[in-house]
């Protein structure tokens, strides 16, 4: 809560979007409230646009996110169906008046992995330190095969650059 104008600091949500699995992340003031892998199974269709765009209205009205962070795959892997998802977040941001920054693997990677080598793994380590709360996640998708909690993580390195370049501390 900002005390001189009595009015809650701004959250961002972070999303990597996919068509059968988004990531979900909110921030406020440099702290993780909220990480999560959320399914959508079957067949692209309207009824699982909606059920996404759910989700995501849901989070962002109970957390007052004012900002969406959105990791994107790169544009060699956009599907019809993942095109007009993207579409449709863009739309409701600009009919909530909300912020919108979109960002790719790479260069959640090059803003966030100064030192390291710049993978997909050497990310999720970065935020697997950095929010000791996630600690079980990151061993979990350290030795998976499978990787579940990919997306959360790539959701919540775009808050989180989301909040550094716009001050969000």
């Amino acid at each position: 809560m900002d005390m001189q104008t009595k009015t809650p600091s701004p959250a961002v949500l972070g999303i990597s979007i996919g068509t059968r699995k988004i990531g979900l992340a909110v921030m406020q003031k440099g702290q993780l409230l909220e990480s999560k892998v959320a399914a959508f199974k079957g067949p692209w269709s309207d009824e699982k646009l909606a059920s996404i765009m759910q989700c995501i209205q849901k989070c962002k009205e109970h957390f007052t996110a004012s900002a969406i962070a959105m990791k994107i795959p790169n544009i060699a892997h956009h599907t019809d169906g993942l095109q007009t998802l993207i579409t449709a977040i863009q739309h409701y941001c600009s009919t909530q008046k909300l912020k919108v920054q979109v960002y790719t693997i790479t260069e959640l990677k090059e803003a966030l992995l100064s030192d390291r080598r710049k993978t997909k793994r050497a990310l999720v380590a970065f935020i697997g330190e950095k929010y000791t709360e996630l600690y079980k996640e990151y061993r979990k998708e350290y030795s998976n095969r499978n990787k579940h909690y990919t997306k959360m993580f790539e959701a919540i390195a775009a808050a989180e650059l989301f909040s550094r370049e716009h001050l969000y501390f």
